[in-house]
């Protein structure tokens, strides 16, 4: 009996072991080579736009957390809840974006790095802040690399651009759209800055961006770095004696009250942008992606015309306050500038060769 017995305890732990219901030690196997080499496999690229692929037709609600540091009432603010309301409308009970402008999710550093560990998935804020990762990116910030909007959008919509795009989503980031057209960057100071060689020796106020000291001091200034809250004040008690911005801030900080001369010279044409991680990007499907892209399509085409009829109104007001717009000689800047695109590249602010020579024939 008590051999039968053990017979049968022996048939029925075997046929536990064979249907998976005893616990098992993990095998001592070799892991694939792709996984060791820390390279994706090939099948595992497959396997997430399947699994991308079912969240999107599972009928389920995607959330989108997006977040923005200008505040609900600045037009960067703005352009991101209208393009909230919008996707929510078009795409009820597919996607809804839940926004949070005035960096309620952190600063834009901070911001980024909850996207690429997605506890945010989206952000509205600066093109340039991606400068960070897609260092070719970096020539948007160089002074007179670009001599209008169309030339900047001329290189962004090059092959020469794909790189930075590559690197963007390598690194996780998406860009859905980038032309929400900020002003132009203008100069002014206590004297009329007509020419390179008026800034030589003038205390100029920059942030605390080694770019910006590089050009203003390639142009002869003294560069004199002061928080954008300290800026107002740092202007009237003489801290600094010029400076710069895009044409909107210049009446929204009032520097025209102390820095009266002002020369609307372009050196640099500042874009917003509207970005998703690619994590939430590749669980949409394409027809969900086609409506987000017209979404923010249609609410670039708003910024960009509220910011210029802002900016009619607000030269009326800077006028009426004493400030003054001077006739400036530009060339002058641009050929002042063009000695710093070869030191900028050998300090490796970008990684394409010739950078701005190829930039410049985009013209």
């Amino acid at each position: 009996m008590r051999k039968l017995w053990s017979t049968a305890l022996i048939t029925v732990l075997s046929s536990m072991a064979l249907a998976g219901c005893l616990p098992s030690q993990p095998a001592a196997t070799k892991a694939p080579e792709a996984e060791q080499s820390g390279e994706e496999s090939p099948g595992a690229a497959e396997s997430e736009k399947e699994e991308a692929a079912g969240e999107a037709a599972s009928g389920k609600e995607l959330v989108i957390k997006v977040g923005a540091s200008s505040g609900p009432t600045q037009p960067a603010g703005m352009a991101g809840q209208k393009i909230a309301d919008l996707v929510n409308e078009r795409l009820k009970g597919q996607v809804k974006i839940e926004y949070y402008p005035g960096e309620q999710l952190g600063n834009e550093t901070a911001m980024l790095e909850n996207m690429q560990v997605d506890l945010q998935q989206g952000m509205f804020n600066s093109f340039d802040t991606y400068a960070n990762i897609a260092k070719d990116l970096n020539i948007m910030s160089m002074a007179f690399a670009f001599e209008s909007k169309e030339h900047l959008y001329n290189y962004l919509e090059s092959d020469l651009a794909k790189p930075a795009f590559d690197t963007l989503e390598k690194n996780g980031i998406h860009v859905v759209a980038y032309k929400f057209q900020k002003n132009p960057r203008a100069i002014f100071g206590k004297k009329p800055l007509t020419d390179a060689a008026s800034l030589k020796g003038v205390k100029f106020r920059i942030p605390n961006i080694p770019i910006w000291e590089k050009n203003f001091s390639t142009l002869g200034a003294v560069p004199t770095i002061t928080s954008w809250a300290e800026y107002p004040l740092a202007m009237m008690q003489g801290v600094v004696d010029a400076g710069e911005c895009s044409y909107e801030s210049i009446n929204a900080l009032k520097l025209h009250q102390s820095a009266p001369y002002i020369s609307l010279v372009d050196y640099a044409y500042p874009l917003e942008c509207f970005t998703l991680n690619m994590q939430t990007w590749n669980k949409l499907s394409d027809e969900q992606k086609r409506v987000i892209e017209e979404c923010a399509a249609e609410v670039e085409v708003w910024f960009s015309d509220y910011v210029r009829e802002q900016w009619e109104e607000d030269k009326k007001v800077i006028e009426s306050e004493g400030g003054s717009f001077v006739e400036f000689d530009k060339q002058s800047f641009i050929d002042a500038m063009a000695p710093l695109a070869p030191e900028l590249e050998a300090d490796g602010y970008w990684e394409t060769k010739d950078l701005y020579n190829k930039v410049q024939a985009l013209k």
